[in-house]
C-alpha cells in the first residue's frame, strides 16, 4: 500500500473525526456544565466551586465525546474501500477479539 492510499484514508478519518470532536464535545460538553452548574446554582454552592467543576465536567465529557466518535468513524472505515483497498482487520485468531 502507498503512502497516496494511506494519506487517502488517513484524511477521511481525520476530518471527521476532528470536526465531530470539536463541534460535538463542545456541544455535549455546553449541555453538561449548563445543567450542572444551574443544580450547583440552586443548592446554594458558590462561583468558584461551580466554575471548577463545571470545567473539569466539560473535559471528562469532551474526551469520552472524542473517543467515542473515533471508535464510531474507525468503525465505519473497516470494510470500506479506499483506492481500490478495502482497509480489514484480521488476525491469525479470529477469536483472539470477540473471546475476551
Amino acid at each position: 500500500m502507498s503512502m497516496k492510499e494511506i494519506r487517502g484514508l488517513s484524511w477521511w478519518l481525520f476530518w471527521r473525526f476532528t470536526l465531530s470532536s470539536l463541534v460535538g464535545g463542545y456541544a455535549a460538553s455546553w449541555v453538561g456544565g449548563f445543567v450542572v452548574g444551574f443544580a450547583m446554582a440552586l443548592f446554594g454552592f458558590n462561583q468558584d466551586q461551580i466554575v471548577t467543576v463545571t470545567t473539569a465536567l466539560g473535559w471528562v465529557i469532551g474526551l469520552l465525546f472524542s473517543f467515542v466518535c473515533l471508535n464510531f468513524f474507525l468503525a465505519r472505515a473497516v470494510g470500506r474501500s479506499f483506492g481500490g483497498k478495502t482497509l480489514n482487520l484480521s488476525g491469525s485468531d479470529q477469536t483472539a477479539i470477540g473471546g475476551m
